[in-house]
């Protein structure tokens, strides 16, 4: 084997249908870094609409606020996680954490002993 052997997860949550993962979850650490929504997608070179129709189904679905918003103006707008959000943003991390640990561990267990083969 010339390449080493790896595996790779990623983390969904589905309630009936898919509501948050890895894109919902760096867009709002982006809003929580630029404390704009605008920003935040501007980062992911995304479109601001299309943020904003991500935001609104996870909300949707999930049954949750997500962002405080304020109009611009003068100062500008902006936007910030919700306490729900900053919660929820925490969960899915440590999970995502605790899951990629577990599945090194039971990879290593069930595919170790291709380690070290040519």
């Amino acid at each position: 084997m010339e390449e080493k052997l790896s595996y790779r997860n990623t983390v969904r949550l589905f309630a009936g249908e898919k509501c948050f993962g890895p894109g919902v979850a760096q867009l709002l650490r982006h809003v929580q870094e630029f404390h704009s929504l605008r920003s935040a997608a501007k980062a992911m070179n995304m479109a601001y609409s299309k943020a904003w129709t991500i935001v609104k189904s996870s909300e949707r679905i999930l049954g949750v606020q997500l962002l405080h918003t304020s109009v611009g103006g003068r100062s500008g707008g902006g936007a910030q996680l919700t306490e729900e959000a900053v919660l929820l943003l925490e969960a899915y991390t440590a999970f995502c954490a605790d899951l990629h640990a577990a599945g090194d561990a039971l990879f290593a267990q069930h595919f170790g002993y291709l380690e070290g083969r040519s």
